[in-house]
């Protein structure tokens, strides 16, 4: 997430009616009903599943949240958080796979080292609140001594207002509606889904057309999970029910 895009958000009129897509695939684990859950709290508490992390990753102090998470790819978060949507994001429970130990730039591998990237994902929403399920993607940052690069891969949101679109693109087969300003670039999916796969490696490959980004970029993490602008000061649930990153290096 960055802050670029929450002073935006400030600026947009709220866009109402978006009507959600498909359930999240069937297979899914609803961590509502798992065995042993584990209950994450505070505004920055975290569980390691490795070689996965779910971060609780809350900005504000507008509202609560907590997480109850069977495994990286299954959880629950029960968030409640006041303010208008226009107002930006106000938190961002999510599952990490970090590709960084924090020690050393080499450990950050370039994307022209991946022979393969890709992600399974799938969510249950709620139809309430304003809010986006999306991928949230690091690049480079102070540890290279380079500025971060985010690139977000937004596949199912409501009642949001965005930014307006300077270029579509179809990547592996999904169509993109695509902003970017600075290191900020988000790509909507022009058809909403709650479950799915996306080819980070072609998605990254496609930037580098565009030379918004550049293969000697280093990856820092790949997340997933929903960007909360509000809940109406409800306690409203978001269900992750898949995720997955795997990679191949040449």
């Amino acid at each position: 997430m960055t802050r670029l895009f929450v002073c935006l958000l400030a600026l947009a009129s709220l866009t109402l009616g978006v009507t959600a897509p498909a359930q999240a695939q069937a297979e899914a684990t609803n961590a509502s009903s798992c065995a042993h859950r584990t209950m994450i709290t505070g505004y920055h508490g975290t569980h390691n599943y490795p070689p996965y992390t779910v971060q609780q990753n809350v900005w504000t102090e507008q509202g609560k949240q907590t997480i109850a998470a069977c495994s990286a790819s299954s959880w629950t978060a029960t968030v409640n958080q006041k303010g208008a949507p226009e107002t930006g994001v106000k938190t961002y429970p999510d599952s990490n796979k970090s590709y960084t130990d924090w020690m050393h730039c080499s450990s950050q591998p370039a994307i022209k080292s991946f022979k393969s990237l890709q992600s399974t994902f799938a969510e249950k929403a709620p139809n309430a609140g304003s809010w986006n399920f999306a991928y949230d993607i690091f690049l480079n940052g102070s540890l290279c001594k380079q500025p971060v690069t985010e690139v977000m891969v937004w596949n199912h949101w409501r009642a949001i207002s965005v930014p307006r679109a300077q270029f579509h693109t179809t990547i592996d087969k999904v169509a993109y509606d695509v902003y970017h300003s600075g290191h900020y670039i988000q790509l909507r999916r022009t058809h909403q889904t709650a479950s799915g796969s996306v080819n980070i490696l072609a998605v990254l490959h496609a930037l580098e057309q565009h030379k918004l980004i550049k293969e000697t970029d280093t990856l820092q993490f790949v997340q997933y999970g929903v960007e909360v602008l509000t809940t109406q000061g409800r306690n409203v649930p978001f269900e992750l029910r898949g995720f997955s990153v795997h990679d191949t290096r040449k």
